[in-house]
């Protein structure tokens, strides 16, 4: 399986049972890349790498959405406002890679990769 999880919301709010259950799932050969909104400079990513790493959470990868202005306003679902289409890269990455289970807890990135990436089980932390 492909396991994609959110750092806030997600990994801050329940770090040790994603400790526990990445390092099970990952000794099983289960993939899991980290999905995150945060920003995608050397800074931000250095910085969350380390945090993860500190919680003790595994994965195999990571992927830090880019800002929309460094991509074409025609790559966007045009029914989208500016915000929607930042978390929607969410929806687009889980569906271009395959991601079975995803753990999010933003009720509007979930509706966003329930509709665009309909083959993606979104679990809603809460």
């Amino acid at each position: 399986m492909k396991i994609a999880i959110d750092i806030d919301g997600v990994i801050t709010r329940i770090p040790e049972f994603l400790a526990l259950t990445s390092k099970a799932l990952m000794k099983e050969g289960h993939h899991i890349t980290i999905l995150t909104s945060r920003t995608n400079s050397k800074e931000s990513i250095t910085k969350s790498i380390k945090e993860i790493k500190d919680a003790q959470v595994s994965f195999n990868d990571y992927y830090f959405l880019p800002e929309t202005n460094t991509r074409s306003k025609t790559e966007f679902p045009s029914e989208l406002n500016w915000f929607q289409q930042y978390i929607w890269q969410k929806a687009e990455y889980c569906k271009n890679n395959k991601i079975d289970i995803f753990f999010e807890d933003d009720p509007r990135t979930v509706a966003l990769v329930l509709k665009y990436a309909p083959d993606t089980v979104c679990l809603r932390v809460c």
